[in-house]
């Protein structure tokens, strides 16, 4: 579930980071990836999110309200 998640957070960041990218109307269908096809950079991530950290930045864990 965590693995599915991930991936679709890194689809739809790079969808959104693409030159010419807009935004789409209806549904989007995501492709799951094996965890052994992600680079070695989303691995260490997963890695990191099954032991429960420790992460590397003061802020993560805490939940995002954009008042910054």
């Amino acid at each position: 579930m965590i693995v599915r998640a991930f991936a679709a957070v890194l689809f739809v960041a790079a969808g959104l980071l693409a030159p010419g990218a807009s935004a789409q109307k209806g549904p989007v269908a995501f492709k799951e990836i094996p965890v052994q096809e992600l680079p070695k950079e989303a691995r260490d991530v997963l890695a990191l999110i099954h032991k429960g950290g420790p992460f590397p930045y003061a802020k993560d864990g805490v939940v995002f309200g954009n008042f910054e």
